[in-house]
């Protein structure tokens, strides 16, 4: 039987090696199911949809038994991009954990504006109504379409972008802390907001949030779809198409894929590149990027 865990923090940072100063390959959250190839000082994981295998602190997973009733149980996920959960239902009462947008925990009960919750390792905790919902009332609502997924990624504009994060959490000394947005241009600029995603970990968690699970990285995510034979002024491009860049190889683009973006309209896209920001493909627009047009590949149709 394949052993399997699910992953007990908010976010859980996967390394290339047993120890939290190596590079984060990839990054899990609170619910997530994993499975478990080794066990040693640390464990080693894969996640669902995710072809990095790496390394986990021990205390970030809980074995899952055939028998848990994790699995089979009502569920709440949280909404808000950042929150807290609580010992007691009063925002007031000691902290238990932080919690990022995607999480899922185990409903045990609902009281007044908190729902009761357990965590994988079993700690019960109270989570504002206000940043979450129960999650068979949030699937029914979703809608995995371009207007939904775009919505979603302007709502992160101005989050700095980290190396393997796929959440609104990234990890460095800064790690779970809400952070000021200092991003020069951005609209958040001056706001406070939670801490990092890279470029393909950006687009994975505005699919998530909208009831849709794609792949972890770039190259994966460049064979969704359909490939667009694009016109010379990009005026066959729809809202939602995917975009990718990086190095020309002309044997098999998909080869060469290192960054993804989300075209909005008339060439302009959103991407983590630094940043959460808004660039333009064209060169009459005030947010053309150069370097990023002479990268540019292909692009490939989602939503049809």
């Amino acid at each position: 039987m394949q052993d399997t865990g699910i992953i007990n923090f908010s976010v859980c940072n996967v390394h290339q090696a047993e120890d939290s100063s190596s590079e984060m390959l990839t990054q899990g959250l609170l619910g997530m199911k994993a499975i478990i190839l080794e066990r040693r000082k640390w464990i080693k994981i894969k996640l669902e949809n995710d072809d990095n295998e790496g390394w986990v602190h021990p205390k970030a997973i809980t074995s899952l038994n055939p028998d848990e009733q994790w699995t089979n149980s009502s569920k709440i996920i949280i909404t808000a991009h950042y929150g807290f959960s609580y010992t007691q239902p009063d925002i007031h009462s000691q902290c238990v954990s932080d919690l990022v947008s995607g999480n899922r925990l185990r409903l045990l009960q609902e009281t007044n504006a908190f729902y009761k919750v357990e965590y994988p390792d079993k700690r019960q905790a109270y989570v504002p109504i206000a940043i979450s919902q129960k999650e068979d009332e949030w699937k029914k609502q979703n809608q995995l379409d371009a207007p939904h997924i775009l919505a979603t990624a302007h709502s992160l504009m101005g989050i700095p972008y980290i190396w393997g994060g796929t959440s609104a959490k990234g990890m460095d000394e800064r790690w779970g802390t809400i952070q000021k947005v200092t991003a020069a241009g951005s609209s958040t600029t001056g706001t406070y907001r939670p801490y990092g995603m890279d470029c393909s970990g950006f687009v994975r968690l505005c699919f998530l949030l909208n009831g849709g699970s794609i792949p972890r990285d770039s190259y994966q995510q460049a064979q969704l779809g359909k490939r667009l034979e694009l016109t010379e002024n990009l005026s066959n491009l729809q809202p939602g198409d995917l975009l990718f860049f990086g190095i020309h190889v002309p044997q098999n683009p998909i080869h060469g894929v290192r960054h993804i973006g989300i075209h909005i309209a008339d060439g302009r896209y959103i991407h983590s590149q630094g940043y959460i920001h808004i660039n333009s493909l064209l060169k009459n627009d005030q947010d053309y990027d150069e370097e990023n047009t002479k990268r540019f590949l292909f692009a490939q149709r989602y939503f049809f």
